[in-house]
């Protein structure tokens, strides 16, 4: 009798177990993106584009009024703060919203402001690596300018991600490309003390899940660490794609990275070895004649004075030490076993490198690392996350608020996009133009929902107080960044 009832328990179990994993398939942020039509809305007089009716019709079926047009030095005040993150000059007149917007992104400003929101995600740091890490990152600054600059120059975003997963190895890529990959080597790489089996593989272990799970939160929306030691308790994530995806990282180790040619590189070294062979002549020398306890004699003396000359002129001619980015570079094309429960030294089935299972079917990676395979699976079209999650963290960076208010989780615990068709079609629109985050921009600032004021309502916020149906500008404090620049700018500083 015990025995039958734990049988038919298993079998409820494992149904259960296997309701959940496909009820998560059919999860919303795991179908395709689609490209709805414009809904039809009552006051035809207000969407200034696509986006407000997804807004408008919105409003109307729930009795609500959008609010009025800011004024247009509040609207100017607005543009400048989120485009630059500077206030306007004083005596700056607003002339019209195209000009003000296409003025401020073309200032080096733009790209400082809008690299500081991505280094966020990145959980970019100028100093240590992180908890438990203690390694210097002096070249940290290299991957901010890279940030900085991609932003500036409009750098597609399907071509920046391409980039800080696999670098370099992206064909055709520039030589600042090799800083790309410091979006992974600032944050913390973990050392055991050297001499314990059980910390080495704990240390190991942890850099993994970090790389992981700043990868799939930053590109995807997805916690795909929660899957390092079983299966995702919600999210149809299993521990095999965890490991599927570690194995791509675990064939890659942090390296200062030269942002020079490798030409310029041969010829730096080349010169450097010139100078320690005769560094290498001239104490080979000393150490003869302090060996062999005698004078150095005058034919000696005359041929140390020599090489510690030509050694000098070769100092003085050295071209100076080339700049370097920290970033990744692969060391193998290895898979990894499944650690059963995260024990690395504890080896299950051995997993082929691949994507995650519920968004690609496709065969696993084959060259080298993985890292460039991985890259253009999370900027592939048949990918529904990854211009999702983009777009949501630009209209919350806007917004204040994203329009899926987990920017980081669109897994099956996080919540729901408000405006489900408005978030697809800014998807849809934005694979469109090129992955152009300016274009993005302009969308969202031309449009009327964008240049509401955010004066309060009563009637509406008795029915939506939270303002989730955005009935007007969320009133929101500036980041105290942007409150010391606006201090030093008031005074010339």
């Amino acid at each position: 009798m015990t025995r039958s009832f734990i049988i038919i328990a298993f079998v409820v179990m494992t149904l259960a177990v296997a309701g959940k994993a496909g009820a998560a398939e059919g999860h919303w942020a795991f179908q395709p993106v689609q490209r709805a039509a414009l809904p039809a809305v009552k006051a035809k007089d207000w969407p200034q584009n696509g986006i407000d009716h997804f807004i408008l019709a919105r409003l109307e079926k729930a009795g609500l009024q959008p609010a009025p047009a800011a004024a247009p030095r509040d609207l100017q005040r607005r543009l400048n703060y989120a485009l630059s993150g500077l206030p306007p000059k004083a005596n700056s007149k607003f002339v019209n919203l195209k000009s003000e917007i296409e003025n401020l992104m073309a200032t080096p400003q733009y790209g400082e402001r809008w690299a500081r929101h991505w280094m966020d995600v990145a959980r970019y740091s100028d100093g240590l690596g992180g908890f438990l890490d203690n390694r210097g990152l002096p070249n940290a600054w290299q991957y901010r300018d890279f940030v900085v600059k991609a932003f500036n120059d409009d750098v597609p975003f399907d071509q920046f991600v391409r980039w800080q997963i696999a670098g370099e190895l992206t064909p055709n890529a520039p030589l600042s490309a090799r800083a790309g990959t410091g979006f992974f080597a600032v944050g913390p790489t973990y050392n055991g003390d050297g001499g314990d089996a059980e910390a080495t593989a704990a240390a190991r272990a942890e850099t993994l899940s970090d790389r992981v799970d700043t990868f799939s939160r930053a590109f995807l929306g997805l916690t795909v660490a929660c899957a390092r030691c079983h299966d995702h308790k919600f999210d149809p994530v299993s521990i095999k794609d965890y490991y599927a995806i570690a194995g791509v990282f675990n064939n890659t180790s942090i390296a200062d990275k030269p942002l020079v040619t490798d030409e310029v590189v041969t010829a730096y070294n080349e010169h450097q070895n010139k100078i320690k062979n005769f560094d290498n002549q001239i104490k080979q020398l000393n150490d003869k004649v302090k060996k062999e306890k005698r004078e150095i004699s005058d034919e000696e003396k005359k041929q140390r004075d020599d090489w510690t000359h030509e050694r000098d002129a070769l100092r003085k001619s050295a071209p100076p030490k080339y700049a370097t980015a920290h970033g990744l570079r692969e060391n193998g094309s290895n898979n990894m076993h499944v650690a059963i429960r995260g024990d690395l030294r504890k080896k299950g089935e051995e997993v082929p490198r691949r994507f995650l299972e519920v968004i690609s079917r496709d065969k696993s990676f084959s060259k080298e690392s993985g890292l460039l395979q991985l890259a253009e699976s999370v900027v592939s079209r048949d990918n529904p996350l990854t211009s999702r999650v983009l777009v949501n963290r630009i209209w919350q960076w806007h917004f204040g608020r994203a329009i899926v208010r987990t920017p980081s989780n669109f897994g099956v615990i996080g919540e729901k996009p408000t405006h489900p068709l408005l978030l697809d079609c800014l998807a849809t629109n934005f694979m469109d133009s090129g992955w152009s985050i300016k274009n993005l921009h302009r969308l969202i600032m031309k449009s009327a929902t964008y240049r509401m004021s955010s004066r309060h309502i009563a009637a509406n916020f008795d029915r939506d107080g939270d303002n989730r149906l955005i009935w007007r500008m969320n009133p929101r404090r500036v980041e105290v960044e942007t409150w010391r620049d606006s201090l030093l700018a008031a005074t010339g500083e």
